[in-house]
């Protein structure tokens, strides 16, 4: 019996050394070349792989890819690579320094797919758009697109005689399908995805006919604490997702929107994937994006909006800078597949803080925004002491004993005031991205020049009233005085018929004055 049990431990470690033999030499001389060979079949492209290591062995299997690298599409058209040879950076599509997968094996058996991680860790990425509009990807794409076409063709055409035949049967009324719409039934496993995403990931993208680049830096995109269960959409209906990255650009845009831009963006969202009612695919999200920092130059909707400013001679009013500098930038955000809507988002600025609201309709690219500037309280007193400056040298020395310059320049500001005593700018941004209309809802004041003609106005009616309250005053005083010395002459020279033709004489001589 003993040497039943030492010989079967002797046949358990040679079997145990044996699959471990096995186990490595098939992980290093042929996974990786398996892998390799299928991945160039399916892309057509050169792929090289420097390691892989599997763990199989376990409940939990995990695989991890090391220095996994894909070419361009123009190095495959033009030569084939030496074999022997790695891919030149240069000639690089897509290089990932690591690839790791975890899934638990165990939950398979409960109907439930439970990712434990997929990450792709400092991948780099290089999009090319040529002079014709085509990418270096798109090859891919139509692989796929002419496997999908190819699957829908009838594998059996009809001989001429069966047209015939197939012609003489009445025609039925032909439906129209509906378009397919994902629903939560159609998912058969519970799905609990831990981490799945890229990290710390570069991309660069180039645009060969306009000779511009954009560079998406320190990109992290994940998707985690994902949990959706069919048969329980009421509870187990959730995903998160988490984005950071910078993006620039490097020399100037010839875009529309914008000339140049670099700025920093942390999001993150929670999103309901399916309705749980109608148990369709209806994501939800609610988002929070916050920018610690950027800079926007020949930004669309922020050039509309300082242009309106622009056109005052009070040189304070220009307080919007040339180029768009944040800080603790901070939007809230509800989204579904039609509508975003924005809320409590605000943006740090020199020497101002903006404060937006509005929705933007996706499918037909219009937004409907409230942007809403406070100026500080220095910029607020120095649009205050230029506004009066400007008032008085308007205002000559001769129209100012009729009118005072601080009245008017109290008008100005009590209309660039709002309630709360503060000097807000509010604008409504309305009508496409690309070309918004922009109103200046709050003030509501015409152009200055025209605000002085209406009090210079005002100033000539205030001199003609004045000089004719003054003319009417000595004539009343010259009337008196007259009819006083007339009535001392009567009393010292006439009868009382003669002071009566005179006085009839007087009234008839009072009555044709004009005044």
């Amino acid at each position: 019996m003993k040497k039943i049990l030492k010989w079967l431990i002797i046949l358990i470690i040679l079997m145990i050394i044996l699959i471990c033999t096995v186990y490595y030499v098939f992980i290093n001389w042929f996974a990786k070349d398996l892998l390799e060979s299928q991945l160039e079949n399916v892309m057509k492209r050169d792929v090289e792989i420097q390691q892989i290591t599997l763990n199989i062995l376990s409940t939990s299997p995990e695989i991890i890819i090391k220095d996994l690298v894909i070419a361009d599409e123009l190095l495959n058209q033009s030569n084939k690579l030496n074999k022997s040879t790695t891919i030149a950076k240069k000639n690089r599509f897509v290089y990932i320094k690591t690839l790791t997968c975890l899934i638990k094996l165990l939950p398979l058996m409960d109907r439930k797919i439970e990712l434990s991680q997929l990450v792709i860790k400092e991948p780099y990425v290089k999009v090319i758009q040529h002079q014709n509009g085509t990418f270096n990807f798109s090859d891919l794409l139509k692989k796929t697109e002419n496997k999908k076409t190819q699957s829908n063709k009838p594998k059996t055409q009809l001989q001429p005689d069966e047209t015939k035949l197939d012609e003489s049967k009445p025609k039925q009324k032909s439906t129209k399908s509906k378009p397919d719409v994902f629903s939560a039934d159609d998912l058969p496993f519970h799905i609990i995805i831990g981490k799945v995403g890229i990290e710390n990931a570069h991309i660069h993208f180039y645009d060969e006919k306009y000779s511009q680049a954009i560079l998406f830096n320190k990109t992290n995109i994940f998707l985690h604490d994902t949990n959706i269960n069919p048969k329980n959409l009421e509870k187990e209906n959730t995903a998160n997702l988490y984005i950071s990255m910078n993006i620039k650009n490097e020399g100037k845009l010839n875009r529309r929107w914008a000339k140049t831009f670099d700025f920093n963006i942390l999001l993150k969202a929670a999103i309901l994937p399916f309705n749980a009612q109608s148990r369709l695919l209806d994501p939800q999200a609610t988002i929070k994006i916050d920018s610690p920092s950027g800079v926007v130059s020949g930004l669309q909707i922020y050039e509309s909006i300082r242009s309106i400013f622009m056109n005052y001679e009070i040189k304070a009013f220009d307080i919007l800078k040339k180029d768009l500098r944040w800080k603790n930038g901070v939007f809230k955000i509800k989204a579904n597949q039609q509508i975003v809507n924005f809320t409590e988002g605000t943006l740090h600025m020199d020497k101002l803080i903006v404060s937006t609201d509005g929705k933007y309709n996706i499918s037909k690219k219009i937004c409907n925004i409230v942007a809403d500037i406070l100026l500080d309280s220095n910029e607020q007193k120095k649009i205050k002491t230029a506004i009066r400056s400007f008032i008085a040298k308007k205002i000559n020395n001769g129209a100012s004993k009729y009118f005072f310059s601080d009245k008017i320049s109290q008008n100005i500001i009590d209309s660039l005031t709002s309630k709360d005593g503060q000097m807000h700018l509010i604008y409504a941004v309305s009508g496409p991205v690309v070309k918004p209309e922009v109103t200046l809802v709050h003030p509501k004041i015409s152009l200055l020049d025209d605000f002085i003609s209406k009090a210079l106005n005002s100033i000539k009616d205030n001199i003609t009233n004045s000089l004719n309250q003054k003319a009417n005053t000595e004539l009343n005083k010259l009337k008196q005085k007259t009819e006083s010395e007339l009535d001392k002459f009567k009393d010292k020279h006439l009868n009382q018929k003669e002071k009566d033709e005179l006085d009839i004489l007087k009234y008839n001589l009072l009555k044709k004055l004009p005044f």
